[in-house]
């Protein structure tokens, strides 16, 4: 599909993440009011989170840096399950 469209295959993934959003983020992306590296920070994210910090992006005029480092507070930390012995 890449070289279809002669682009990058990372911008491609990119593009078909942005599938994952929530109507609201894409809305405001299509709007402009966020840009595609506000979007790529936020995309993993449930879509009541994606509200929050949508809106905080537009009111506080965060950039694209600042909101990555928003998001990390919001996802999940991963912790290590010990395997239990039989």
């Amino acid at each position: 599909m890449a070289k279809i469209l002669s682009k990058s295959r990372s911008y491609i993934a990119n593009i078909l993440r942005m599938l994952k959003l929530s109507d609201y983020a894409k809305g405001k992306l299509l709007e402009n009011k966020i840009t595609f590296g506000h979007a790529k920070n936020i995309v993993n994210l449930d879509a009541d989170t994606q509200k929050k910090i949508v809106d905080t992006i537009i009111g506080q005029k965060l950039s694209a840096r600042e909101v990555e480092h928003l998001a990390r507070n919001y996802k999940p930390k991963k912790t290590k399950q010990k395997k239990q012995q039989n």
